[in-house]
């Protein structure tokens, strides 16, 4: 297993079609993966002792088993989890060399899966939901508002246990709004590299900057920010960002060791804070659809930029996330629309009514 993972992180362009490494947390999910399928094999009754090789992992028959007995756990459906295996399977197959017929065999069981399960691309109904509460406009207000709200309440007890923390979470926050930036992103900015101050006096402004090998799409990003996001950041660099950390360290959201923030506690904080003023827990990757969909209320036909801005490849992507919220604001303009045209119509009905009225009691009028 070891020496699979390394072949991704450092691929040859001789052994392997691979060239390019993948990152990190892909290569941890081809571990996972083979933890699932020798997990699933030993509760179907496959003794450890026949699961010695990677090889004997990924054969047909045992791939095969391995789906069956997550497709009867997950009640007959075709789970994510389950296409993904049946995909990578393929890839571990043929790192391990095996028969053409093997190999035939496991392409037979991916397109299988492929066309079993329920295809919807889009969001999940969990994340639907959560956007579908931004037609209330208290609560949309509230959510655009956040950061401000936390600021304050640090501000106010500044001396209080857990006010820098609290200042902390609410520059993520703002961050993932205005920025709509990735968590792992978010959490590992630097100060001087991934965010920086350009130019000198007046002219000076903040910029968030990621070349493509840092993003999970690999396009390079770039986001100026504008004069209050930069004010918040100036305040949160003076004023908290000693007290997390004394210590030098280059990270924007350091720990009390002088360490990056762990992803997972800035999204149990984000998730704990938006709880406690929304009512709801927001993690930092619906933060980025939130922003969208802010976007797009005002603006349904602004797909396309919402695609630059997010730092999708194609704007198809965009469209299969954001499309129904497109849709519906651009019905609830449309509709806008015909209603003043109506009433437009109405008023010119009313004038014209008037004029014949007004005619009929002066009467024929002769022309010389």
């Amino acid at each position: 297993m070891d020496a699979f993972l390394d072949s991704l992180a450092s691929p040859s362009g001789f052994e392997m079609k691979r060239t390019k490494p993948l990152k990190p947390a892909t290569v941890q999910q081809y571990r996972y993966n083979a933890t699932v399928l020798v997990s699933a094999l030993v509760h179907t009754g496959t003794p450890i002792s026949a699961l010695a090789r990677l090889s004997d992992v990924v054969s047909p028959a045992n791939v095969d088993r391995t789906l069956q007995f997550l497709r009867d756990r997950a009640g007959g459906v075709i789970t994510p989890q389950m296409f993904q295996l049946a995909l990578r399977v393929r890839v571990i197959a043929r790192w391990c060399n095996m028969s053409a017929n093997d190999l035939a065999r496991l392409d037979l069981i991916f397109y299988s899966v492929r066309d079993q399960r329920e295809y919807r691309r889009g969001m999940t109904a969990k994340n639907r939901a959560l956007l579908d509460k931004l037609d209330d406009q208290r609560f949309a207000d509230r959510v655009q508002l956040l950061p401000a709200i936390l600021l304050e309440r640090a501000t106010k007890n500044p001396n209080k246990r857990g006010a820098a923390a609290l200042a902390r979470t609410a520059m993520a926050i703002e961050l993932l709004l205005v920025c709509s930036v990735r968590r792992a992103n978010l959490v590992g900015l630097e100060l001087g590299r991934s965010i920086r101050k350009i130019g000198h006096g007046s002219d000076a402004f903040w910029i968030i900057e990621h070349d493509a090998s840092e993003v999970k799409n690999e396009e390079d990003q770039r986001f100026p920010l504008l004069e209050p996001t930069a004010a918040m950041l100036e305040i949160y660099l003076k004023d908290w960002r000693p007290r997390l950390c004394p210590d030098p360290n280059p990270w924007l959201f350091p720990s009390a060791d002088g360490s990056c923030i762990d992803p997972r506690t800035m999204a149990h904080a984000i998730g704990a804070q938006s709880k406690r003023e929304l009512g709801i827990v927001i993690t930092p990757h619906q933060f980025r659809h939130i922003s969208a969909e802010l976007y797009l209320q005002d603006n349904p036909e602004g797909i396309f930029t919402v695609s630059q801005h997010l730092g999708h490849r194609d704007v198809n992507t965009t469209r299969y996330y954001y499309a129904r919220p497109k849709q519906r604001q651009a019905s609830q303009h449309y509709q806008e629309h015909i209603l003043r045209s109506r009433e437009t119509a109405r008023i010119r009905i009313k004038r014209s009514k008037r004029g014949d009225a007004a005619q009929d009691f002066i009467g024929p009028v002769d022309v010389v």
